[in-house]
């Protein structure tokens, strides 16, 4: 089916990230993006390329598109650890 990324689960995600204190932000980012990511790889990694391809064009333009395309990133290269039998 077509995919669209869910506002409601996009706004949650950001949200939290937002709710980090400054300092510890960046850390705290990446260790929820790492389970984000981790999940996606496990579970449904055909369908979490398609969100991306769908969500990074609307975050382009914002001040999460950094985080956004750090978290493509990684969740490309955990796909490709997964795939040669590597732990993620």
């Amino acid at each position: 089916p077509q995919i669209k990324p869910e506002e409601s689960a996009i706004k949650a995600i950001v949200s939290e990230i937002q709710k980090r204190p400054a300092d510890k932000r960046d850390d705290e980012v990446y260790l929820l993006l790492s389970e984000l990511i981790k999940k996606a790889v496990l579970r449904c990694p055909y369908r979490m390329i398609r969100h991306l391809n769908a969500l990074l064009p609307m975050l382009a333009d914002t001040k999460f598109n950094e985080t956004a395309q750090k978290f493509a990133k990684g969740f490309q290269e955990s796909l490709i650890k997964h795939h040669s039998g590597q732990d993620i």
